[in-house]
């Protein structure tokens, strides 16, 4: 059987860009990525992933303002900016969403497992339960994003997945913080393995 998706995304231009409403919360809330320059490859930045993390949200919505007035910095690739994807968890200062699920570890990967049964890093049923969670899946799909930068708080690393090491290296030459290929624990069912 095959399925067909329909997402109707709300549009709305944002400076130099454009805005749209990739989904809404457990609660009803709007989950907005803000779209800026066209090319062949994009760049995806997800902030406040977990709500407590509030810091990601500030970084990305300073990055997002930056971005709007500076259009030479997306000359030839299309920056796609979602600064708080949990926003039920961010209203409540809490790392999971409504339903009490860690949305980072909500996605569909080859490791995701349901052995974290408490929060606050409940994986949730089965991968993909939660609209958070099916918000960020469609937005990558629509652009396939080349690079997914997520932004967090509270341990100071740049973490790297898969071939993005010059990126690190960038952004390391500008916040001095360590490049590191693993945490120390697993994440599974991260958006990072979903990429």
């Amino acid at each position: 059987m095959k399925r067909i998706m329909i997402s109707i995304f709300a549009l709305v231009v944002v400076g130099t860009g454009w805005s749209e409403v990739i989904g809404k919360s457990v609660r009803g809330r709007r989950i907005e990525a803000f779209s800026y320059g066209k090319g062949k490859e994009t760049i995806l930045y997800v902030g406040g992933i977990h709500g407590d993390e509030g810091q990601g949200v500030e970084i990305l919505n300073r990055f997002r303002r930056v971005v709007s007035q500076n259009p030479s910095l997306y000359k030839g690739v299309r920056v796609v900016i979602v600064p708080l994807a949990n926003p039920d968890g961010y209203r409540k200062r809490s790392r999971v969403n409504a339903h009490g699920v860690d949305i980072n570890r909500n996605f569909p990967t080859r490791n995701y497992t349901t052995n974290y049964t408490k929060s606050p890093y409940y994986p949730g049923l089965k991968p993909a339960s939660e609209p958070e969670t099916k918000a960020l899946m469609r937005l990558v799909q629509k652009y396939k994003p080349s690079l997914v930068v997520t932004v967090h708080s509270q341990l100071h690393c740049i973490m790297v997945e898969g071939d993005a090491l010059w990126y690190a290296q960038e952004m390391q030459f500008y916040n001095h913080y360590p490049i590191v290929t693993n945490l120390g624990y697993d994440t599974p069912g991260s958006l990072g393995d979903y990429c």
